[in-house]
């Protein structure tokens, strides 16, 4: 049987009652393959025991954390010219996402031909929580926050933390 411990930013394997359990590894070895594990970077075989370190991103760049924020425009955005809008987005928005881009990534989607409730998502990746709420703290200061668009729900998520919390391979399609 395989258990996992996790502290301090690593994910601990260690095997019960003998040798490792090669279904409960999803049948891939301890000797340095992927394991399916977001965000593996070292992973050491020590008396039944494994550790793969979760500090980074993986090979795939999955990231710690993405928040996906659904926002409705406001009235008063609609209201200005399409040249306006794109200056406002570059004097507002374009400085946070610039001050940020080392710790955040951020990606729009258009949603409003599809929803009555919300216009557009905003997909936010974060290699950690920390910088996100950074990011959401600068975006407070400006009038995208509640004036030019609705905040109407923060989902924030973690890609593949089924598989990763039970030490699997995740789906993928």
């Amino acid at each position: 049987m395989l258990h996992a411990l996790r502290q301090r930013g690593r994910v601990a394997f260690a095997a019960v009652a003998g040798g490792v359990d090669d279904a409960a590894c999803d049948r891939e070895d301890v000797g340095g393959r992927d394991l399916g594990i977001s965000r593996a970077v070292s992973i050491s075989q020590r008396e039944n025991a494994m550790t793969i370190d979760t500090n980074e991103h993986d090979v795939a760049g999955a990231f710690a954390l993405t928040v996906f924020m659904l926002v409705k425009t406001a009235p008063e955005w609609l209201g200005f010219s399409i040249d306006e809008r794109f200056r406002l987005l570059g004097e507002h928005l374009q400085p946070i996402v610039s001050k940020h881009q080392a710790g955040v990534r951020l990606r729009f989607y258009d949603v409003e031909f599809y929803s009555a409730r919300v216009t557009d998502l905003w997909m936010w990746e974060a290699n950690d929580h920390h910088a996100y709420e950074l990011l959401v703290e600068d975006l407070r200061e400006t009038p995208f926050w509640d004036r030019y668009f609705d905040i109407v729900e923060i989902l924030p998520g973690v890609e593949n933390a089924y598989a990763r919390n039970y030490g699997r391979r995740a789906l993928a399609a």
